[in-house]
This record gives structure tokens, C-alpha cells and sequence, in this order.
């Protein structure tokens, strides 16, 4: 089984730099690294932040591009005028990469999990996500493939990225790893308050 896919992952950062540091690597793009300065030190667990901050807005963004057939990787290259004319038949009003939606399908978010057959795996302080579709891999890494005189009909055609670095992701995920620190600096200052009200202390939380 071939599975295509990102991973990103919450290390310690270097002296300096800040407390922990946001990396995101997609094959075929440059790495992506955000620091965290402010109250990421006293996070532990960052499940909450793949699946409820990142994976809404990645996966939007995923889908987006599905919608425009690959704007925001310069445009997928158009089907051939022979397979379009099959294709307008036998699947009209499907778009490129969406002929059965497989592909689709398995990169989309209900908000705990990826779709069928897709991947997301996230854990304290990493998230591995893609899909597992087998013809995946021949669009996402079509270059890889043409060497080796694999597909043919494609070649011309290729690649169709549909995991991707979206632009200006150091600010868009910059700004969510912060509204998740916050958030969760505020959560245990509420639960703080509460238990002081109760009469609880704080040391125990």
C-alpha cells in the first residue's frame, strides 16, 4: 500500500528562539517552522491543537484546491482533449482528480478523522496526515515515476499536487498555534478560579 503524505511535528526550540518550535514538511516543498514563545512551554499535549486549530484549516485548504483543479499549486495541466470527451460522458460534470472521489473523499475532515481511506494520526506533539489511495502517489509524485516509464498516458500530464504548503502558512498557523496557547492559558486560569472559589487549591489542578 502507498501511502502520500505530510507530517508535523512541536519540538523544543533552541535557546533564543522561543519555547517550542511548529514544523511542517510536505514532500517536494521547502519546511515550514513557526516559533511559539508565549505559554507553549507549560503545553504537553497537542492533539487538541491537529485536531480542532490545524486540520479544520489545512483540510479547507485542501479541499479549496480541488475546487479550482490546483490554483494554488500554478494549475493543474488540463485533460487531454480524448479523455476529457470520455470523461464529459461517462462522468459528467466531474472535475480533474474527482472522476470517483476516492481521492477526494479520503482528504476531507469531519472533525475528529480524515475520510476514507485517508490518514490522521495525531499525537502528543506530532501529526502525521494523507491518504492511502493507491493512484495518489502517481500525481503527488509524478516526476519521481516518469524515469522509470511508468504510465505513459500521464506523463505529459503530471504532477497534480493535492498536498501542498499553502501560501503564507508560517502567518496562518503562526496565528493558531497562539489562539490554542491562549485558549488554553485561559482554561487553567478558569479552572484555577474555580477551584479557589470552591476553596481548592490550585496546586492540586
Amino acid at each position: 500500500m502507498a501511502v502520500v503524505g505530510g507530517g508535523m511535528t512541536i519540538d523544543a526550540a533552541a535557546p533564543g528562539v522561543g519555547s517550542l518550535v511548529f514544523r511542517m514538511q510536505v514532500s517536494g516543498y521547502e519546511p515550514v517552522s513557526v516559533a511559539l514563545s508565549r505559554f507553549g512551554d507549560r503545553i504537553k499535549d497537542f492533539r487538541p491543537f491537529w485536531i480542532e486549530y490545524f486540520a479544520p484549516s489545512f483540510y479547507r485548504s485542501i479541499q479549496r484546491n480541488f475546487e479550482l483543479e490546483g490554483q494554488a499549486v500554478g494549475g493543474w495541466a488540463p485533460l487531454s482533449p480524448a479523455y476529457k470527451a470520455w470523461k464529459d460522458q461517462h462522468y459528467p460534470g466531474k472535475t480533474i482528480l474527482r472522476r470517483t472521489d476516492a481521492l477526494f473523499r479520503s482528504l476531507t475532515f469531519d472533525g475528529r478523522g480524515a475520510g476514507p481511506r485517508g490518514i490522521f494520526l495525531p499525537d502528543q506533539r506530532q501529526l502525521v496526515l494523507g491518504t492511502s489511495v493507491a493512484y495518489a502517489q502517481y500525481h503527488q509524485f509524478a516526476g519521481a515515476f516518469r524515469s522509470r516509464g511508468l504510465l505513459r498516458a500521464l506523463r505529459q500530464r503530471m504532477p497534480r499536487r493535492f498536498l501542498f504548503v499553502p501560501q503564507r502558512a508560517a502567518s496562518t498557523f503562526g496565528r493558531l498555534l497562539h489562539a490554542f496557547a491562549v485558549d488554553q492559558a485561559d482554561d487553567v486560569g478558569l479552572r484555577v478560579a474555580a477551584a479557589r472559589a470552591r476553596g481548592v487549591s490550585s496546586g492540586l489542578l
